[in-house]
């Protein structure tokens, strides 16, 4: 790396007086840290090289795990992908390249955190695939909070509170997804086992199947497009949700 890229990714448009220099300086201490691991960072031309010892970073070992969990996916084995998907996701320790906030570091970060939750996502499919559904249901529960947009999310949380039969909860995720406009009243209500599986509220006096959403103006409002198109989804997720009844 140029020493003119370091500055321009250390400060971006208003770098520093003698910003060369000091970028100079910074790596002359950062030298002192990580060549004592074994790493080489040594000067080359009109820059600098870095050749970290091997295993020295967690992130090709985790996309190292993501190859082998494919191909134990590709082979029909399941439960090693599992296991794998689960060792990768054991070396995250909150937010990549945290407490970095060199422009430079904008992009990776957003990527790495996406490709964490794609990941957290696939190993929740692979969980309830092999039966891992009340497992699975506190997981999902959290990524839906933190994440309310993404939508393989709620489709699996739908999933594994459908499996471990709480019905009338998975018709509240799904009318969560449709929005406020959407539900006016709500028959349903959140409650928390000691083993942390939502659990039906005493509030329901049966389960709110999924045809019942469909009934009546006083639980769907809206029109046009947006219902029918709306009117769509709830259909095909009931659909899914009644094979898996079968």
């Amino acid at each position: 790396m140029s020493v003119e890229r370091l500055v321009d990714g250390l400060w971006g448009e208003l770098p520093p007086r003698h910003a060369a220099q000091v970028a100079r300086t910074y790596v002359s201490r950062l030298r002192k840290v990580v060549n004592v691991e074994g790493a080489l960072l040594f000067s080359e031309a009109s820059g600098y090289v870095w050749r970290p010892a091997a295993g020295s970073f967690d992130l090709p070992v985790f996309e190292n795990a993501l190859a082998a969990a494919d191909a134990a996916k590709a082979g029909g084995d399941l439960g090693r992908a599992d296991r794998v998907l689960g060792e990768a996701l054991a070396l995250w320790r909150g937010e990549p390249l945290a407490g970095i906030a060199a422009p430079w570091a904008e992009a990776p970060r957003t990527r790495l955190v996406e490709k964490c939750l794609t990941i957290r996502e696939a190993h929740c499919r692979f969980g309830l695939e092999l039966g891992r559904h009340a497992q699975e249901v506190a997981e999902l529960m959290e990524l839906c909070r933190t994440h309310p947009f993404r939508e393989g999310l709620r489709e699996l949380l739908m999933l594994a509170l459908h499996r471990c039969g709480v019905i009338s909860r998975a018709a509240h995720v799904l009318a969560e997804r449709m929005g406020p406009h959407l539900v006016s009243r709500p028959r349903w209500e959140n409650s928390c086992g000691p083993d942390g599986l939502v659990a039906r509220s005493g509030l329901s006096a049966r389960p709110l199947g999924w045809e019942a959403l469909m009934e009546g103006e006083e639980q769907v409002v809206g029109g046009g497009h947006d219902r029918r198109r709306q009117r769509r989804f709830v259909l095909d997720v009931g659909e899914q949700l009644r094979r898996e009844r079968v």
